[in-house]
């Protein structure tokens, strides 16, 4: 794999007679002023013109009731009036057309009139197994006659630098034909005052986190549009590395160097040192052992078999141990290929878990930057994020190889110290955020081509006279006042990305959570609220939703129409989302493939499954 292209009803109704528009006005108030009384008229018996029954007539005579209720009539137009806004209009026969259009337009509304034709029904029965930490993959994939890709189904496998993103976020996506310029974006409220977010999500929520200051995990509440403090998580007391994930329906949690299942501690803290970083996969808790003692000190990599089945507290005796080489050897993230765990360390090491033993695929080395801050399943392949070249890696389970110039720099600023930092699949395409810019990237795998969806900051203007933004304001501050504050302290990450809903959530950060620095002329109060602010991009065509665990075979369906995509597990309805009816038809030819795709393969087995 290299990212290059692969080989109605309808009613007319009668419309009244009128010389002019003036005579198209109702019998009501002239439009002298607001407030003056309406002047009601009687209303009159219409009698049928020459050569109409009396019957279509009166057929023609709203129901009681409705000339009290509309305030709206076909004579609104007419020059030198107006409507009262609360009363209606006595006379039926004048009225009662405009009624029916707008009984007709509610109806369209609702849906009850306009067919809503489906173009894609889709149900499969799959049994993922026994629930040991894999990622789900890929459930189906549609190409058109082209060979290009239109829909698809399946989980991400991802972990950005401090969390591993939810494996039961199920995405559905219909590509539209023309991919350029259709992504909205917008910026939302910070979730704290601390100058960096890292975002995250569980259970069908968006969360953002700070490591450092705030310490605080927060739950975005779409529907108002506001952050909320959510207490699980250990308020406080988190660190990085610490987190949450949902194996087997119930809660596997790291908080503060104790293990927890199901709210139940099933691994303590260790006497000496302290447990960080944490992932599960192929059936074992693999997680990081630090003693940072200047005698005797050591960090260790722990592969433990355990699973919740056993109701039994982790048992380290039972550990596969790779005790590397440098003591506070730290991960930015975990991925897994195949029967393979890999995790790299902020030295360079790059480490891999075969369910046996620990082979060390690169040897970590101190003064050589080799930094991976992220890991996604992208086909058949592991894509790692990397520093200090700001390109993609590539893992194919035997060789990493770099992807060089993928992808691109944006255009004026330097191309040296760059971060590719965090990744997510999102409609159909792999996203990249880059430091220290926070540049965000797109890839249409088809065209083999990056999209720029521009910068997270609006500040400072981009510049390649220097590596990193406020760069040289800060040299000249430290010059000016004998300080020795770090140049590149003031850049910009585009630190996550989760799922929220229809949407790509991307969060932002300095290179740490700062405090503000106030003696910085040079980044004032609307500067400084960018960092750590969230966006949000959303492209047409995206549904997701969360699975519900339970092992054996469970039915989903997948269902485009022209107006909806929708999800089912088992019967049940999980998520729902509009779709313009063009964008739609897109799928209604769709070649489909099973259990291979952008979401990596399918680990499961797929029972059955019928196209309709």
């Amino acid at each position: 794999m290299c990212f290059k292209g692969e080989s109605v009803l309808s009613i007319s109704p009668i419309q009244p007679k009128a010389n002019n528009l003036t005579d198209l006005a109702p019998e009501g108030r002239k439009h002298v002023a607001w407030g003056a009384s309406p002047r009601i008229r009687k209303s009159r018996q219409i009698q049928p013109r020459r050569g109409e029954s009396r019957l279509r007539r009166k057929a023609t005579f709203a129901p009681s009731g409705l000339d009290s209720v509309f305030a709206i009539h076909p004579r609104a137009g007419a020059r030198g009036y107006m409507l009262s806004p609360l009363w209606g209009y006595r006379n039926p026969s004048s009225y009662f057309h405009f009624a029916v259009l707008a009984i007709l337009f509610c109806g369209l509304c609702q849906g009850e009139i306009m067919p809503d034709k489906t173009y894609l029904d889709v149900e499969l029965v799959v049994d993922f197994g026994k629930d040991l930490g894999q990622n789900f993959g890929t459930l189906f994939e549609g190409r058109d006659q082209g060979g290009r890709l239109v829909c698809g189904a399946g989980f991400a496998g991802v972990y950005n630098t401090r969390f591993r993103n939810d494996r039961h976020s199920l995405q559905f996506f219909v590509r539209p034909e023309n991919v350029d310029d259709l992504a909205t974006s917008k910026r939302l409220p910070r979730p704290s005052t601390d100058s960096g977010e890292y975002i995250f999500d569980l259970d069908g929520r968006a969360y953002a986190a700070s490591h450092i200051h705030d310490r605080t995990v927060r739950g975005w509440n779409a529907a108002t549009e506001k952050w909320e403090d959510d207490p699980s998580f250990g308020s406080e007391r988190m660190r990085s590395g610490d987190g949450k994930m949902r194996l087997s329906g119930k809660i596997l949690q790291l908080l503060d160097g104790e293990f927890f299942y199901d709210a139940k501690k099933i691994l303590a803290r260790p006497d000496i040192g302290y447990y960080h970083h944490f992932y599960y996969a192929r059936g074992h808790l693999v997680f990081f052992h630090v003693n940072r003692a200047d005698e005797g000190g050591f960090t260790k990599i722990y592969a433990c078999p355990w699973h919740p089945d056993e109701d039994t507290p982790v048992n380290l005796d039972r550990a596969i141990v790779l005790k590397v080489t440098y003591t506070g050897e730290t991960p930015f993230a975990f991925g897994q290929l195949g029967d393979q765990v890999l995790t790299c360390s902020n030295l360079g090491g790059v480490y891999r878990f075969d369910g046996k033993e620990w082979t060390v695929v690169r040897k970590s080395l101190k003064g050589v930057s080799y930094q991976v801050y992220s890991i996604v399943n992208y086909y058949d392949k592991l894509l790692m994020a990397q520093y200090p070249t700001g390109h993609l890696l590539e893992y194919d389970g035997e060789i990493i190889r770099e992807l060089k110039g993928q992808p691109p720099t944006l255009p004026g600023v330097s191309k040296s110290a760059r971060e590719a930092q965090s990744t997510m699949i999102y409609g159909g395409d792999v996203w990249v955020g880059v430091w220290p810019w926070a540049e965000v990237w797109r890839h249409v795998r088809d065209e083999g081509r990056w999209i720029s969806m521009g910068r997270l900051f609006a500040h400072p203007p981009t510049t390649d006279k220097v590596v990193h933004p406020y760069e040289q304001e800060i040299h000249d501050f430290n010059k000016q006042h004998g300080t020795k504050i770090v140049f590149n302290n003031w850049g910009q990450r585009a630190t996550s990305m989760a799922i929220s809903g229809s949407s790509l959530m991307i969060g932002t950060s300095a290179k740490a959570p700062w405090r503000r620095e106030k003696r910085f002329a040079f980044i004032g109060d609307k500067e400084w609220r960018e960092y750590g602010t969230p966006h949000l991009f959303t492209l047409p065509g995206n549904l997701a939703a969360t699975l519900q665990w339970k092992e054996g075979p469970m039915t989903l369906r997948f269902v485009v129409s022209s107006k909806q995509m929708k999800i089912f597990q088992d019967g049940k309805k999980l998520g729902e989302a509009p779709i313009e009816s063009g964008l739609a038809k897109r799928v209604a030819n769709a070649n489909l493939k099973w259990g291979q795709g952008v979401f990596g393969a399918l680990p499961g087995e797929i029972k059955a499954k019928t196209l309709k």
